[in-house]
């Protein structure tokens, strides 16, 4: 039997601005912003930053699930190499992990790939940028010189 919606059963209620975000249950995911980035950043001893991604939520008591997929790249004359990786809200750590790398076909360089998932509670409406930085233990790292990697912010509903 066909259900027969009409404007006092629910119709009224599929318009523009009529269903808000309060409307939503938690656990919604609200906005997403992606970015992928394939520029090659490194050869550095030191600290490198890859790219930044940015967004607004639409209420302060939003969560952010950040996922990150790195196409990371370790190269020196030693085999015991691994690349320290922080991702960071506004330039603050929010974690820091020890990343060892494999060996690849040349034993003087290690390539690899590694996710990082986070839920952050930022705790405001203005803009809120992400990005991730990385430091060798021995050796230079490079981001993206063997693939591309994937930055993904969503606003999920408190």
């Amino acid at each position: 039997m066909p259900t027969l919606i009409s404007g006092s059963t629910g119709v009224n209620k599929v318009q523009a601005g009529a269903i808000e975000h309060s409307d939503l249950p938690s656990g919604s995911v609200l906005q997403v912003v992606s970015i992928v980035d394939t520029t090659v950043v490194g050869t550095s001893t030191s600290l490198v930053t890859g790219s930044t991604l940015s967004i607004t939520p639409s209420s302060s008591s939003s969560k952010i699930l950040i996922l990150f997929d790195l196409s990371l790249e370790t190269a020196g004359s030693t085999s015991d190499r691994g690349i320290h990786v922080k991702v960071r809200r506004n330039g603050t750590d929010k974690i820091t992990q020890n990343y060892e790398m494999y060996n690849s076909v040349d034993t003087s360089q290690k390539i690899g790939r590694r996710m990082y998932t986070l839920l952050d509670a930022p705790a405001t409406t203005s803009s809120v940028s992400y990005d991730y930085t990385c430091t060798p233990t021995t050796g230079t790292v490079r981001i993206n010189n063997y693939g591309k990697s994937t930055l993904t912010l969503m606003e999920i509903s408190a």
